[in-house]
């Protein structure tokens, strides 16, 4: 499991708060492809992160998605 804290959110407030979806969407990207576990992906997104799993599983059609 990779859980994901918005970047700027929560406890990634090292960086710089990053509010636009696109930006969001391929930090997540990026975060599932350096992990290569061989096992299926499954996107959850609540909130605010929904929008963002929804994207990055439409760009991902092989990964699922829980909203």
């Amino acid at each position: 499991m990779l859980a994901l804290a918005r970047p700027g959110y929560n406890k990634s407030r090292q960086c710089r708060t990053v509010n636009d979806i696109d930006t969001q969407t391929l930090v997540l990207t990026k975060l599932i492809e350096m992990n290569k576990w061989g096992k299926k992906e499954i996107v959850i997104g609540r909130s605010y992160g929904s929008p963002i799993a929804a994207m990055a599983t439409a760009q991902h059609p092989e990964w699922q998605t829980i909203l």
